[in-house]
């Protein structure tokens, strides 16, 4: 069934067992549905999946010929999926802001692209920006250590902790 898979270009050898199957929509669907607990994926198709990575990527101040975005449309709702994929010999104790980052230029572009089709719609208060699932697909050798919140990374956050976002 999966004999003609194609395998993005990936400089980075390590990383393409995940390129493949966030490369691949059929993969992808799979992955969702069977390593997710969100009831959202339950009948995804691989034909409601578009890689839009290619739009995004050179926003992102990192060089990645790795990351993935996908904008899934499942019941007339856009949802994006950014898979951060990491081989390294230990976690990136930034993933956590990277993610961040990803996830406002994503939002940012939403929103301006709702702006051109909609004048003004981003100052309504009924203007929703699209649910965003962050993923990292990592292929390192040790146990991941780095920091899931953003508090563990921010400086005096035992003072400031309601006031810093968290995923």
């Amino acid at each position: 069934m999966y004999n003609h898979i194609h395998i993005p270009h990936n400089s980075k050898i390590h990383d393409n067992a995940a390129k493949i199957i966030f490369g691949d929509s059929t993969l992808c669907a799979q992955f969702l549905k069977g390593y997710t607990d969100i009831p959202f994926f339950t009948n995804i198709k691989p034909e409601d999946i578009e890689d839009v990575s290619s739009h995004f990527i050179p926003l992102f101040q990192e060089s990645r010929d790795s990351d993935i975005v996908k904008k899934i449309q499942i019941e007339n709702t856009d949802l994006y999926l950014i898979a951060l994929i990491e081989h390294q010999s230990e976690a990136d104790a930034d993933m956590s802001f990277r993610l961040l980052r990803y996830m406002v230029y994503v939002w940012t572009d939403y929103a301006a692209t709702q702006e051109k089709l909609h004048p003004g719609i981003t100052k309504s208060k009924d203007f929703l920006y699209p649910p965003i699932l962050p993923i990292i697909y990592y292929e390192g050798t040790g146990q991941w250590t780095s920091a899931l919140h953003f508090k563990d990374r921010v400086f005096m956050s035992d003072i400031f902790e309601e006031f810093i976002p968290d995923l």
